[in-house]
């Protein structure tokens, strides 16, 4: 259901894991203020709302510049993420229908995508990452953000019944070890790989 993809989505962006590996990854990138930026698979709009706060209108020839834009399939979720800015003033973000590897952009138009967590849904990531490489401007970056399931630890569990509990689970996943192989996506894609990799371990409850 809606609720329960946007109580998990909430669950996710309030780990404390999370926080630190978004900081980070805003801090390497060096969002700007008047950057224009995408947030792909923007979900409910945590992370547009807070790159539209980076990027906060700046005047250039007269006109304002700085705009967030989530790109979001369902449309559940992007009414959850349009409710949420309005009702946090946010006014320079929108949320527009779209899906990874056919992003509704012109050619090197974007100075910053932050791609979270969606890599790991997609039959052809490499397509997905091309599309970011055909968007971005000259100069532009990406933060590319995935898991890989591989590494995935049940706790209070027998080892042997724990691993094959994890390969059983990993049948539903279009893409289960994205992270892993987004370093050489980056580079099929003529795109420079930060030599900062980071990661970050999320713990989830049992409650969850």
């Amino acid at each position: 259901s809606v609720a329960q993809m946007v109580a998990l989505l909430d669950y996710q962006d309030a780990l404390p894991s999370a926080r630190r590996l978004h900081d980070w990854a805003i801090e390497t990138a060096a969002v700007r203020p008047g950057d224009d930026v995408v947030d792909l698979g923007s979900g409910t709009g945590t992370m547009s709302r807070q790159l539209a706060s980076l990027v906060a209108p700046v005047v250039s020839a007269g006109m304002p510049v700085g705009q967030a834009i989530g790109v979001e399939p369902n449309p559940h979720l992007r009414a959850v993420a349009v409710s949420r800015a309005t009702a946090a003033g946010v006014t320079n973000v929108s949320f527009v229908e779209g899906f990874a590897g056919a992003l509704p952009f012109n050619d090197s138009t974007i100075d910053f995508v932050w791609c979270e967590r969606v890599l790991q849904h997609l039959a052809d990531p490499q397509s997905a990452i091309d599309d970011i490489a055909r968007v971005l401007r000259p100069g532009g970056c990406a933060v590319l953000l995935d898991s890989d399931y591989g590494t995935r630890i049940v706790s209070d569990l027998d080892p042997d019944l724990a691993a094959a509990l994890s390969r059983a689970s990993l049948g539903p996943i279009a893409n289960p070890y994205a992270a892993r192989q987004i370093p050489a996506q980056i580079h099929a894609a003529g795109l420079e790989l930060e030599p900062d990799v980071g990661s970050s371990a999320f713990i989830f409850s049992s409650e969850m």
